[in-house]
């Protein structure tokens, strides 16, 4: 029979440790063989061996992808925590240079619900980057919501979504969003006016 491809780049690799083509190869096959572990290893040796940050980044991923698929325990204990502590090296380094990399902070961030963490992550200039991309807004204006709604900062919650009202009136995700946070403040404040806001709101459509 044909032997998995695993087995031929380990082969490879045992030869030649430090050949970026084969590490990437054997990289690859543990990715189709759901082999989070051992391509997290090898992410790290591809990075030792060539220096490039790409690299580092599918180690952090297949930590992530570890704690999503394998145990719940070590997932939140283990894996997460040093996806956090690889991606804050990088943040002081001044080595997260993409969107995507940027991204993959946030999805760590949410996975442990670091919600004031990250809510300080995209007031920050990774953050402001994310703003600023025509491809990556959405994604900052979503998540700067969600997390401000996570912490039950109700008027943030209303300010923001209020914003994302009056550039796409139609959406109907941001009306349910403002609406909701609304009545959250209205709660909390017998004195707010926001009340009046949404009736505003809705008259100027």
């Amino acid at each position: 029979g044909v032997l998995p491809s695993c087995w031929i780049y380990e082969g490879a690799v045992s030869k030649e440790p430090l050949n970026e083509e084969f590490l990437s190869h054997l990289f690859m096959s543990y990715v189709r063989m759901g082999e989070y572990k051992k391509q997290q290893t090898v992410a790290m040796n591809l990075y030792k061996a060539a220096k490039k940050n790409p690299y580092y980044y599918w180690s952090v991923m297949s930590l992530v992808l570890q704690a999503l698929q394998g145990d719940e325990r070590l997932g939140k204990t283990v894996h997460l925590p040093l996806a956090l502590k690889m991606l804050q090296k990088m943040e002081t380094d001044k080595r997260m240079e993409q969107e995507q990399e940027i991204m993959l902070y946030c999805l760590v961030m949410e996975m442990k619900e670091n919600w004031q963490a990250g809510l300080e992550l995209l007031r920050g200039p990774l953050g402001l980057k994310l703003a600023k991309s025509g491809g990556y807004k959405s994604f900052y204006n979503t998540k700067n919501i969600e997390w401000h709604k996570a912490t039950s900062n109700w008027s943030e919650v209303a300010r923001l979504s209020r914003e994302e009202l009056e550039r796409m009136p139609d959406q109907w995700l941001a009306w349910t969003q403002y609406i909701g946070a609304a009545v959250q403040v209205s709660k909390q404040n017998s004195d707010s006016n926001i009340t009046q806001e949404v009736e505003d709101l809705i008259k100027s459509r």
